[in-house]
């Protein structure tokens, strides 16, 4: 006699694995990698490709070569987008001040 769980097992078992889903993408979501153009459309980013190179040749990004594209950390961009806003800001408001 085989023994053939409940329909309740089945619905505990699959709460427990979508929790667990879940938790992993938000932990690896830092992690991911982005081409190009995803990271300079990042709604906190938002910025030129251009950009994208000024803040990596600063030192503020570090790209990802894999094979012959180029990409970067989520994480890496959404910390460096503070430090350019406040940076952005502040060149901004200095224009305005010599005009």
């Amino acid at each position: 006699m085989t023994n053939i769980p409940s329909p309740e097992f089945f619905a505990e078992l699959r709460t427990i694995i979508k929790e667990e889903v879940s938790l992993n993408a938000a932990k690896d979501d830092s992690e991911k990698l982005l081409s190009v153009k995803e990271a300079c459309n990042l709604p906190e980013l938002k910025i030129s490709r251009p950009t994208l190179k000024k803040l990596e040749s600063i030192g503020k990004v570090k790209s990802i070569r894999v094979g012959g594209r180029i990409f970067y950390r989520k994480g890496e961009l959404l910390q460096s987008s503070k430090l350019y806003k406040k940076f952005s800001h502040t060149k901004t408001h200095q224009n305005e001040q010599s005009i």
